[in-house]
């Protein structure tokens, strides 16, 4: 059965382009320059002309035919350079030996949140803080009360007592405050802050804030009151603070002057942009 198309093969791949090419071209072109070109044979012109165009077109039908032949082999061989080799086929997997009953059992599953490159029940730690006081700034001065004397009531001191007005934070459910009053002039409060609640009572004056920053600006849109919850337990009160008897202290983001001549070239940069009802709780970076 396999030996007709070996057969076949072998001729027309083979032996038939050598015979076409090598032989019956040959003959083709001897013929041609012996009778045609030389006219060895002492023909007529006409008949030469006859016969050159006879083994023209037989040479070409010979050329054509060989030049296909080898078309249809390179497209044959590349043909069978194109076809994939079959997939390899894997081998069954030799059932593992049933585990030790002696050895506690372990969840392949992921624990929910694992990087994926985890395996197991091994997860990230995580972080948290781990906070014991509360911070209270004004500009450049620092206090620290504890947390825990805030939550059971045994802290009896305070952070700040400036000019008779203690500032200090206090404790209410969830919620770190500090109240206090900075005055526009003899015993007139123009800025008060009690357990968040904000009381402004200097006409020209505007004010702005978001969830964590209050603040009072001037006419000038010069800052003269800021309070900054930093973090739940970290508070920064700045500005031009005049307090009883015209105490003043100018408090800035990291330092803090005490009657300066020129306050507000020392006032802290603004918060927020204004005015206010243009840019509620708007950053002014």
């Amino acid at each position: 059965m396999a030996r007709a198309p070996l057969a076949e093969r072998l001729w027309f791949e083979a032996i038939m382009p050598v015979f076409l090419e090598r032989f019956l071209l040959v003959v083709c072109t001897a013929a041609f320059y012996g009778v045609v070109i030389s006219n060895s044979m002492q023909i007529d012109g006409h008949y030469r002309a006859s016969i050159g165009i006879v083994l023209v077109g037989i040479a070409y039908i010979l050329g054509h035919t060989v030049h296909r032949t080898n078309q249809a082999a390179q497209q044959a061989s590349t043909t069978a350079a194109q076809v994939p080799f079959p997939a390899p086929k894997l081998e069954p997997k030799t059932s593992a030996p049933p585990p030790d009953s002696s050895e506690p059992a372990r969840s392949s599953k992921a624990a929910p949140g694992a990087h994926p490159a985890l395996t197991g029940s091994l997860e990230f730690p995580g972080f948290r803080e781990n906070v014991k006081n509360v911070s209270l700034s004004i500009g450049g001065f620092h206090a620290n009360v504890p947390l825990e004397g805030l939550r059971n009531k045994t802290f009896t001191g305070a952070a700040f007592s400036i000019n008779g007005q203690v500032i200090t934070p206090y404790l209410e459910g969830n919620h770190i405050y500090v109240d206090v009053s900075v005055y526009g002039g003899p015993g007139v409060p123009a800025v008060q802050v009690k357990k968040g609640a904000v009381t402004v009572d200097m006409p020209g004056w505007d004010r702005n804030s978001n969830e964590s920053a209050f603040e009072v600006v001037n006419e000038r849109g010069v800052p003269v009151f800021q309070m900054v919850y930093l973090t739940p337990t970290d508070i920064s009160i700045r500005g031009t603070l005049v307090f009883g008897g015209g105490f003043l202290i100018v408090a800035n983001e990291t330092t803090s002057l005490t009657n300066p001549r020129d306050p507000f070239a020392f006032a802290p940069k603004p918060l927020f942009k204004y005015p206010s009802r243009l840019h509620r709780g708007e950053s002014a970076e």
